[in-house]
């Protein structure tokens, strides 16, 4: 048997080469550690180099930011600061063309021998007792008095134009609409009224004062109407804001009476242009107005409706002798409600052709009147009125028709103001018909007086 026996030489080189593959191994895992180690570090650096340029970008973002909002507060405050210039600008510049307009009036006033005294910092001309003075406990002028008033009147209408904004072209330019408005205050002294007509020295105060205005008013309503309207629009106000009190400061000076045709019409006229018909489309443009304005408008409307229907039968009686027939009597009749002030509310209803007939007769809101429409009992020329007093509505014919009446709640009570009426509208339901025989005016009067507490 033959055996090999290894050298103890290549024991050694196999030793030697395991040795130097274990080293690589290990060399090699080192590296891949050391790899893995280097690129987390890389990662993390990356990353906190990235965050660290965003951080930078939004700092610089927001010092941006900042920076425009300061301009921007900046600017702002600078604009505010040259507005409240230009507002003291203003006022300044408003009060020394005031002081300048209360100094013309006194000059002119004194010229005439009338002497006021003026208040500069509140704008105010004081007519002191030389100037215009009340007898005790009164709330009218003498007619001496009167014609001071109409002198002082002469001399505001001569200065304020030019301080209005549709001032004359005579006037300068920079005291163009500097005028908004002019008030009207009365004065008593403090001694307490004992008796009279006047509640109070409250009472006699505000009495003085509508007074003084509608003497002013009488003598140049048209000037200052004129005014009132914008310089580009006749049917709109200069001043949109002053509707309210314009409406109010014309009418209220005449709840507690009626100033007359040569004052009520052109007011009327002026208030229908401006702000509409308040039973009809103005009613919105209305709102805010003092109901008691208000009242004084309707007032003179009705008026004017009454006097339109009265127009159009004494038109209708000249041909028609059924028309003059009946309501000769009836226009007495209903006169003595309409001067009691008992008419709350009236409307017309024309027929066809008796709107045809009517042109040129009626006043300017004859345009707006119903229609009537012909039909069983009603012919082309025939008209209608309804009238409220109280809560009781009644409609009256122009010819034949019966009086009728319903209470204003009651189903089937013909509404106002419509566009068009039938004649079963303004008949059928009625809760009373009394016809225009002999006497029918006391069972009228009595069935209005039962339902309303009305007697004129």
């Amino acid at each position: 048997m033959i055996r090999r026996v290894s050298s103890g030489a290549d024991d050694d080189g196999d030793g030697y080469l395991i040795s130097v593959s274990d080293m690589m191994a290990g060399l090699l895992f080192v590296f891949l550690i050391t790899l893995v180690a280097f690129v987390i570090n890389f990662r993390i650096a990356t990353d906190e180099q990235r965050a660290a340029r965003q951080e930078a970008v939004d700092e610089k973002v927001q010092a941006l930011e900042e920076k425009e909002r300061a301009e921007a507060e900046r600017d702002a405050a600078q604009a505010e600061k040259d507005r409240l210039e230009s507002v003291r600008d203003d006022l300044t510049n408003a009060r020394r063309l005031r002081s300048q307009m209360l100094e013309d009036i006194r000059k002119r006033l004194e010229a005439r021998g009338i002497r006021v005294e003026i208040d500069h910092d509140h704008g105010v001309l004081r007519l002191s007792e030389n100037a215009i003075s009340f007898r005790s406990s009164q709330a009218e002028l003498r007619p001496q008095e009167q014609r001071k008033l109409a002198q002082i009147g002469a001399v505001l209408m001569a200065v304020l134009p030019c301080y209005a904004v549709n001032g004359g072209t005579d006037c300068d330019a920079h005291t163009r609409g500097k005028l908004e408005a002019v008030f009207i205050e009365g004065h008593t002294d403090n001694v307490p009224l004992q008796r009279g007509a006047f509640d109070d020295n409250w009472d006699l105060s505000a009495q003085r004062a509508m007074y003084t205005y509608r003497l002013l008013a009488e003598r140049h309503l048209e000037r200052l109407l004129a005014w009132s309207r914008a310089a580009d629009d006749p049917r709109a106000l200069r001043f949109k804001g002053e509707r309210t009190p314009l409406a109010d400061g014309l009418l209220l000076p005449f709840t507690d009476g009626n100033p007359g045709p040569s004052v009520a019409a052109p007011i009327k006229a002026f208030l229908l242009d401006i702000l509409g018909d308040p039973r009809l489309t103005g009613k919105q443009r209305w709102s805010g107005v003092d109901p008691r304005a208000r009242q004084v408008m309707l007032g003179w409307l009705v008026t004017e409706t009454l006097e339109d229907f009265f127009r159009l039968l004494e038109y209708a009686a000249q041909s028609d002798a059924i028309a003059r027939r009946h309501w000769n009597a009836r226009k007495t009749f209903w006169s003595r409600y309409l001067e009691a002030g008992a008419i709350a509310d009236a409307w017309v209803a024309l027929g066809p052709l008796a709107r045809i007939e009517a042109r040129g007769m009626l006043s300017g809101s004859g345009d707006t009147y119903a229609v009537l429409k012909p039909g069983y009992n009603v012919q082309k020329n025939h008209s209608a009125i309804i009238l409220r007093i109280g809560q009781l509505m009644i409609t009256e014919w122009s010819h034949s028709g019966s009086f009728r009446a319903w209470r204003q709640d009651a189903s089937g009570c013909p509404k106002l103001y419509q566009s068009d009426y039938t004649r079963s509208k303004l008949v059928q339901t009625a809760e009373h018909t009394i016809a225009h025989h002999s006497g029918w005016q006391a069972r009228v009067a009595d069935l209005i007086y039962d339902q309303t507490g009305i007697y004129p």
